[in-house]
């Protein structure tokens, strides 16, 4: 399964929820906090869910990229 570009568009949009009720919730947040959007899957993206992900800035990891990853951070894995 290739994560479409609609699964990362929903993924967007609730993220901008949360980070607006996350923000009139605590005062301490404000215009200019700085917010990172993540999507990582441990398959892949399709090529229009890449190239939107890319043109939102926002940071994407496929499973090949997670695993290596892991690798350079020397996660142990257990059975």
């Amino acid at each position: 399964h290739f994560v479409t570009v609609n699964e990362v568009r929903d993924f967007v949009g609730g993220a901008l929820l949360l980070q607006d009720e996350v923000k009139r919730e605590n005062e301490r947040y404000g215009l200019f906090t700085p917010v990172l959007l993540a999507f990582w899957t441990t398959s892949d993206f399709s090529r229009p869910a890449y190239d939107y992900c890319r043109q939102c800035g926002l940071w994407n990891l496929t499973g090949l990229s997670l695993a290596q990853l892991a690798i350079r951070l020397k996660v142990e894995i257990k059975p």
